[in-house]
């Protein structure tokens, strides 16, 4: 169980520099990443940050 928890850790601290990295390639701020995504602006902060778990949905 110890591991699962440092793996996932380590997902969402890779997929926060992700987002980071391509939202700041393509010239957004935060806050207009969040409208283009519809979230609420300090989600995406806290995603960059590893801070939150969220859930991918897949369409």
């Amino acid at each position: 169980m110890i591991y699962f928890c440092i793996m996932e850790a380590n997902i969402l601290v890779i997929f926060g520099k992700n987002v980071q990295k391509y939202r700041k390639a393509k010239g957004l701020s935060q806050e207009s990443l969040a409208f283009e995504a519809n979230l609420h602006r300090t989600y995406i902060g806290m995603i960059e940050r590893a801070e939150k778990k969220y859930y991918i949905k897949k369409y």
